[in-house]
């Protein structure tokens, strides 16, 4: 499963450079020190989630293809969430002064005011590849 961006997604938020192949926008894969958690290669973001439900999110990533669609600047539609992922929508990203996801439907959640380091965690949480 590969989360896609649009070509319009990389102009609303300025990131000239983007790897799909990598969610998270780098290609530092070897887990070298100063490395965030995310770019280590192999970290299970969802392992640190509440289990099983981080586990059943996983499982359920495998199936399908997640897709980020840009709705306006720093603004993303994320669609064909499965159900275990949309009940942890509210722990990807943390912090105070987050953008909280706004559920659209039983598979879709708008995102707003998300910065390029928002949207590459959101991606490496719901992309299966990355998880081990």
């Amino acid at each position: 499963m590969k989360s896609s961006v649009s070509a319009l997604a990389l102009l609303f938020l300025g990131a000239p450079q983007f790897s799909l192949a990598h969610p998270t926008g780098t290609e530092k894969l070897n887990g070298t020190e100063g490395d965030s958690e995310l770019e280590k290669h192999g970290y299970d973001v969802l392992a640190s989630f509440p289990q099983p439900a981080g586990d059943l999110c996983n499982d359920q990533l495998k199936d399908v293809t997640v897709e980020f669609i840009p709705t306006g600047p720093g603004a993303f539609r994320i669609d064909n969430v499965p159900p275990a992922c949309m009940t942890l929508a509210t722990l990807f990203l943390d912090g105070p002064d987050s953008p909280v996801p706004i559920p659209l439907s039983s598979a879709s959640l708008g995102f707003s005011g998300i910065d390029d380091d928002e949207l590459q965690r959101l991606q490496a949480i719901l992309d299966a590849d990355t998880h081990h």
